[in-house]
């Protein structure tokens, strides 16, 4: 394709004759015929407020979107317009110089510092005449627009408007240029006409000078080339003996077709059909294969695929920067989808593209984010009936290592099912395991049951490091909480564990209280039994529902030893005529002695059940049987 050239000197001689039997362009100034001159002047009235009309749709489309009302009706108007001065004129021509634009000699559009914008765009271009012919169509009118617009765009001084012209297909259309490109492709002398008047030849040339794409195979700028702009220009030319691509002598050899060489005869089309046809059906299945088997796969699999044959040209930076960065998108978008496996194979590094531990972090902070979106599918994800794949999941977390504690504690949170609550609680204690401080933000969250799951997690891992942040929850607000530390205390040494038990104990009331013995109870205490004892012989105690009074017995003789045997067995002997639940009482106080088990405490009970006095005899000896006795209450 031939190169832009610089704009052409006006009125350049030997302009030449017009082809197909009409006459050349007059005289670019005014003078010759002033009759002819005068005939032309209501053609060129309309041609020239067509013009006017062409211009102002150039500005417009540029301001505008496509799509804006204005353009349209513009571009329809203008369209329909020339249609109609072609109808009514006949053949009309725009000759382009840089005095400016005329029709037949007559000025249409004439500036004093030189050629507008849209003279400029062809005259660059060594176009000198546009020739618009009746049975000129709406859509080729707006062809002629876009292929302006292209041109003049900013940046379109690249764009070759000679080739735009012609590849715009517009056969009612004729464009007259000048070619510096002669020598280029064709390489012979300039072509004339059979007289030698200095005519010129249609594009493609006849044999015995090969012509290029856009222009004769005239040398130097004075030469000129025409051609109706599209393919049916070649075609007229090719009628008139041309033979394209063929060489200068008519034999085989290197020639020219269109713009690409051709190295010998053309190949029988017939019999490369025929291939094509033979071979289409098994090409058509297989490329019906290769697609169902793609659109089987997950988008983020191929994307991830794609990455990882990109990693190796990217190690560098700031290409790994951006390969980074691209693949932690991929992650999350292969996360929200439920591709773990296969987010799981691109945190493994080794073939894979693979993640630094920085950006492990990174990703796994995003996810721990509140507003995550990412982790707000895999939640709604997990909490469906038919859970996806659980194992998946857990590998994945896996293999982000400690930093996604934070997330699946999120996780942990939002999650309704109980299989996976149970599993994640597990993980997270896999994880935190070698730091249990990882868990010290949620135990200060503002939800009961996130710091209820921390705690529980803390239990899973056990040992001293968790004591500590089990002594920060101790004393939270939610009873279900406080009940979750004393359960979690039992994973910790008792030595270690007791002074927060005993501090849990002051205002222990339910089932925190019920939590705090058992632990308590796990061995013998003279401390805790001296206080349990206080509890027993306070007044209040009796204001205390029965099971809870139950259990404090009940760890009083699980702690307590052979310092306690006179005050219980005064208990058991006291009369409170006025009392209710004496009975109860009694029983609790001789079952607490039979806790004990001490041989002492095994004859503190043979000699209630040997006294004789009915209310004690009763239960000391349901005590030495093991037997529970009745339930109701019976007087002293």
């Amino acid at each position: 394709m031939p190169e832009p050239i610089q704009p052409p000197p006006p009125d350049p001689p030997g302009d030449g004759a017009r082809v197909q039997g009409h006459p050349g362009p007059p005289p670019l100034t005014q003078g010759g015929d002033t009759g002819a001159v005068l005939e032309d002047a209501p053609a060129a009235r309309a041609l020239a407020a067509w013009v006017s009309q062409w211009v102002r749709a150039l500005k417009t489309c540029r301001l505008y979107d496509a799509g804006n009302p204005t353009v349209l009706q513009m571009r329809r108007e203008l369209a329909a317009a020339l249609p109609e001065i072609l109808a009514r004129h006949g053949p009309l021509e725009l000759t382009f110089s840089t005095d400016g634009l005329l029709h037949r000699g007559v000025p249409l559009r004439r500036t004093q510092a030189g050629p507008d914008e849209l003279t400029l765009a062809f005259v660059r271009e060594g176009i000198r005449e546009l020739s618009f012919v009746p049975g000129l169509e709406a859509s080729e009118v707006e062809a002629l627009l876009d292929v302006v617009l292209r041109a003049t765009r900013p940046g379109g001084e690249e764009e070759d408007l000679v080739a735009l012209l012609w590849n715009a297909e517009l056969p009612h259309v004729e464009v007259r240029y000048l070619s510096l490109a002669g020598d280029l492709e064709g390489g012979g002398p300039a072509e004339v006409g059979a007289e030698g008047d200095g005519t010129v030849s249609l594009w493609p040339q006849a044999s015995g000078g090969a012509a290029g794409p856009l222009g004769s195979a005239a040398a130097g700028i004075g030469a000129t080339g025409r051609f109706p702009a599209g393919p049916a220009g070649a075609a007229a030319g090719a009628a008139g003996g041309a033979e394209v691509g063929g060489a200068p002598d008519g034999g085989e050899g290197e020639g020219r077709s269109d713009d690409r060489i051709t190295l010998g005869p053309g190949a029988d089309l017939e019999a490369a059909f025929a291939a094509l046809d033979r071979s289409a059906p098994q090409v058509l299945e297989q490329f019906a294969a290769l697609r169902a088997a793609e659109e089987r796969r997950a988008l983020t699999e191929s994307a991830l695929e794609m990455l990882r044959v990109a990693a190796p040209a990217g190690a560098g930076a700031p290409e790994g920067e951006e390969l980074a960065g691209l693949l932690l998108r991929v992650l999350h978008q292969a996360i929200a989808d439920g591709a773990w496996d296969e987010a799981r194979a691109a945190l493994a590094g080794g073939s894979e593209p693979g993640l630094d531990r920085r950006l492990q972090s990174r990703l796994a902070a995003d996810l721990a984010r509140a507003d995550s979106l990412t982790t707000r599918r895999v939640v709604e994800r997990l909490n469906r009936p038919e859970a996806p794949a659980l194992e998946s999941f857990v590998a994945l977390a896996l293999a982000l290592g400690p930093e996604a504690v934070g997330w699946l504690m999120r996780v942990l949170a939002e999650s309704g099912q109980r299989r996976v609550r149970r599993q994640l609680t597990q993980t997270v204690a896999q994880l935190s395991r070698d730091d249990p401080a990882r868990l010290a933000p949620w135990l200060t969250d503002p939800r009961w049951y996130v710091v209820r799951n921390a705690v529980h997690v803390l239990g899973y891992i056990g040992g001293p490091a968790i004591l500590d942040l089990l002594r920060a929850a101790s004393h939270h607000r939610e009873p279900r909480v406080r009940q979750e530390v004393a359960a979690a205390l039992g994973q910790v040494d008792p030595d270690l564990a007791r002074p927060v038990l005993l501090e849990m104990l002051g205002d222990a009331e339910g089932r925190v209280l019920t939590g705090v013995l058992r632990q308590l109870a796990q061995r013998r205490d003279p401390e805790v039994a001296r206080l349990l004892l206080a509890w027993v012989l306070d007044e209040r105690f009796r204001e205390r529902p029965e099971d809870q009074q139950h259990h404090v017995w009940t760890a009083l003789g699980a702690v307590g030893g052979d310092d306690l045997l006179p005050a219980l067995e005064a208990e058991l002997y006291r009369n409170r005529w006025l009392s209710r639940g004496q009975y109860a009482r009694r029983r609790e106080v001789a079952r607490c002695l039979a806790r004990l088990g001490t041989p002492a405490a095994q004859r503190c009970l043979a000699r209630g059940a040997a006294s004789g006095w009915g209310p004690a005899a009763r239960v000391c000896a349901e005590a030495l049987s093991g037997g529970g006795g009745t339930s109701g209450e019976q007087a002293a």
